[in-house]
């Protein structure tokens, strides 16, 4: 729900120009994808271990489900710390109206890149001459900023932007619904049918028998803690650490044509090609298959990288943060909804399930044909 990745997308994109702006969101969707393959890897050396302190004041077992996530989450404290030392857009500065910061930072980030001369050539020594911001400027930034917050959220959705806002959110729920509400069961999913084929090595079965078969043995013991095993099979991760690789391996290829083919035919064929294989789940008996067909299920993620894309280049600089954030946020609820429903469905209606989320993705894919061209300056 924080959005946190819709706030780099949009800051990564203030620092290029139009002609790049789509490769440098697809490339930094890549980076974040090969980061993704390190959780696997954590999840095999931390939750396979024996690990576990009891803690008398909490009255808690710290085991290793609970150090997983706190080392998961180091990485974001880390990123999020980092941003302190990164500067502010210059773009947005100047269209919200200061131009002295703005040339502050552009002085700033020409010396990082030792292009000094080249700045004195344009003359850009008078602007560190510029007087410094004073007191009441900083003081009353935190209400300006404020009051910026509520007039861009307010101008998304007005009779100029309505449309574009309320398309890019719809577009961005669907696929946060389907694609990480699917994710939320995949390692369950997975690692049910890697118990199946180690335990069944020759038979054939529909991937949901053979999870409904676990929820149902499950759900009929008394003493379910006792009972539940909190480590995965080994064969669980290595297929985890697949789909991550296809995840960024797809990143790769969409970073490369993006700016060769439309934004609108690339979520389209995405998201159609994944929705029949979201259908074929329902149907297909050999579950190795089933694992694979929900890897390319998982890769639909790859989209959110191009709708984000599309969205930052259809509204000016001073609202495109906001934007790419609004779509994200409404994201992130279709993510939170998408669980719970696939969650609620799977135990007595699995292969509604997927005909369901199949449904929806191809239907989103046609939907994007709806996205406008971006204007240009």
């Amino acid at each position: 729900m924080v959005c946190g990745s819709a706030i780099i997308y949009a800051y990564v994109g203030e620092f290029y120009s139009k002609k790049n702006v789509d490769r440098a969101i697809m490339a930094t969707a890549t980076i974040a994808a090969i980061g993704a393959i390190l959780l696997p890897v954590l999840a095999w050396l931390i939750i396979n271990s024996d690990f576990t302190i009891y803690i008398p004041f909490l009255g808690i077992s710290y085991g290793q489900w609970r150090l997983y996530i706190t080392v998961c989450a180091i990485p974001g404290l880390l990123s999020g710390l980092a941003f302190f030392g990164l500067p502010e857009s210059p773009k947005f500065l100047l269209s919200v109206g200061e131009e002295k910061e703005a040339l502050r930072i552009i002085v700033e980030v020409m010396k990082k890149d030792d292009v000094g001369l080249y700045a004195q050539n344009l003359e850009l020594k008078e602007i560190e001459a510029l007087k410094p911001i004073s007191e009441e400027e900083h003081s009353n930034r935190g209400l300006k900023n404020l009051k910026n917050m509520l007039n861009q959220t307010l101008l998304l959705f007005s009779k100029k932007y309505l449309k574009i806002t309320s398309l890019m959110c719809f577009l961005q729920m669907m696929i946060y619904a389907t694609s990480s509400g699917m994710y939320m069961w995949f390692p369950d999913i997975l690692n049910s049918i890697t118990e199946f084929t180690k335990e069944n090595p020759d038979t054939q079965n529909t991937l949901c028998n053979i999870y409904g078969g676990k929820l149902e043995k499950l759900f009929n013991v008394t003493d379910v803690m006792n009972n539940c095993n909190s480590k995965f099979e080994i064969s669980t991760y290595t297929y985890s650490i697949i789909t991550d690789i296809s995840v960024v391996v797809g990143c790769g290829i969409f970073t490369y044509i993006i700016t060769k083919v439309p934004n609108t035919f690339l979520i389209w064929i995405t998201l159609t090609l994944c929705g029949l294989a979201t259908i074929a789940e329902g149907i297909i008996s050999s579950p190795t298959v089933s694992i694979y067909l929900y890897i390319i299920l998982i890769n639909s993620w790859l989209v959110i990288a191009v709708v984000s894309s599309a969205t930052a280049s259809l509204y000016p600089t001073s609202l495109r943060v906001m934007a790419v954030n609004m779509s994200i946020m409404f994201g992130r609820i279709g993510a939170s909804l998408g669980a719970n429903f696939i969650g609620a469905l799977l135990k007595g209606h699995c292969e509604l399930t997927f005909y369901i989320c199949g449904a929806i993705m191809c239907f989103t894919g046609f939907v994007a044909f709806l996205i406008p061209k971006p204007k240009t300056n």
